[in-house]
């Protein structure tokens, strides 16, 4: 779906969410929460502090008979081993996202995946502030395509059997086009899908990996940007908000000491509460399934 399709989704979904139509058929576009700071306990990783979206996210309230949707992904996996290991008791539809430079990378993801976790690849960005460093490989805006292509491969190639990448900091690299071209094309041949951790609100990397057909979304909510209990709770009680409101909702968190219990907590009340946890994949579908029929309607018109 290309940008000017992208924004024509939105808009028309947010015609009928406004006109009050039956929500069972309808697409809407809801403001989802401001983004933050988060920090990787344990570890010198950072991701570094973002701006609101600069659009508005496209969500679809589901129908009545389906649960709202709720996805987490725990970010920053691999390189804090002891914690790593603790985020893998969380329940098995809980997505792990791990670094591809993480010691004992191939033992670690079969652990997560005999556990029955969706894995996907948390490749490192170049950020904004030069402070900074994302990791080993990383990709930058002053690489040459043969450098890019040599550290999107080194990453890309680190372990085997994820579903998708999301972008770790990024908030340089992922407003960048050219860059963000020749990685969504490795991406595109490897049949996986994206996530856009919004680190910038500049980002274009949802759009470019549109542009090269991968199933692609962005992320709704950071958990733990403050590393306290009532902070953490706070953002649970948001996710659970943006999911009834929406239909679907993407969160990432970290292995945190503060984050880990809470969630473990919170996951065991959802299914009361009228939820589902499921695997970031099926949200990443169900959102690109909306667009996809909204896309065809516009066609047939």
């Amino acid at each position: 779906m290309n940008k000017s399709l992208s924004c024509l989704c939105m808009a028309l979904g947010l015609l009928l969410f406004s006109s009050g139509a039956d929500a069972s058929n309808t697409i809407s576009i809801t403001a989802g929460p401001v983004p933050s700071v988060s920090v990787t306990q344990g570890s010198s990783i950072q991701s570094e502090p973002i701006s609101p979206p600069s659009s508005l996210p496209v969500s679809a309230p589901v129908k009545a008979d389906k649960k709202p949707m709720i996805a987490i992904v725990i970010d920053d996996m691999g390189v804090d081993m002891k914690r790593s290991a603790q985020a893998l008791d969380l329940p098995s539809a809980v997505t792990m996202s791990y670094l591809p430079y993480s010691r004992k990378i191939t033992e670690q993801v079969k652990a997560a995946k005999d556990k029955g976790h969706e894995i996907i690849l948390h490749m490192p960005m170049q950020a904004e502030n030069p402070k900074e460093d994302p990791g080993p490989h990383h990709l930058t805006v002053a690489m040459t395509p043969a450098q890019l292509e040599e550290n999107i491969a080194a990453s890309l190639d680190a372990f085997t059997g994820y579903d998708g990448v999301n972008n770790h900091e990024g908030s340089k690299f992922t407003t960048y086009k050219p860059g963000l071209d020749i990685f969504m094309a490795d991406l595109e041949k490897r049949h996986v899908f994206f996530l856009d951790s919004r680190t910038s609100p500049q980002t274009v990397a949802e759009q470019v990996a549109k542009e090269h057909h991968l199933t692609a979304t962005h992320r709704d909510v950071f958990l733990d940007d403050v590393e306290t209990a009532g902070a953490v709770v706070g953002s649970l009680d948001r996710v659970e908000a943006v999911a009834r409101k929406t239909g679907s909702v993407i969160a990432i968190g970290h292995p945190k000491d503060v984050t880990l219990p809470a969630l473990k907590t919170w996951l065991a009340t959802l299914e009361a509460k009228g939820f589902q946890i499921v695997p970031l994949s099926s949200v990443v579908e169900y959102r690109n399934q909306v667009c996809v029929v909204m896309a065809q309607h516009i066609d047939n018109k």
